[in-house]
């Protein structure tokens, strides 16, 4: 399912990983933000970063979609691996 124009007007044609972790900090909706981050998953050329993967996991949970948050983790773990993940520092403004 495609985001609706007012979220994706707030994203540059080619945006990054950390434009994408803007607006989904502001979104308060946590279905609208998993749905801005499965949307922005099957782009050319778009590739999460720790950021984007842990505002998403962090909205997830504080709405307690906890499958759906299980989902995103399951996807940071096949993108990433759980031994580079442990490897990478965590600097995210978002925390």
């Amino acid at each position: 399912m495609k985001p609706n124009i007012n979220m994706l007007s707030q994203l540059p044609p080619r945006f990054t990983a950390e434009e994408l972790s803007n607006v989904i900090t502001l979104q308060e909706d946590p279905k609208v933000c998993l749905e801005l981050f499965n949307w922005a998953s099957q782009q050319h050329r778009f590739r999460h970063d720790v950021c984007s993967y842990h505002i998403t996991i962090k909205k997830l949970g504080a709405a307690k979609m906890y499958q759906e948050m299980d989902d995103v983790v399951n996807q940071v773990l096949a993108d990433v691996g759980s031994e580079a993940l442990e490897a990478r520092k965590l600097n995210c403004q978002y925390i």
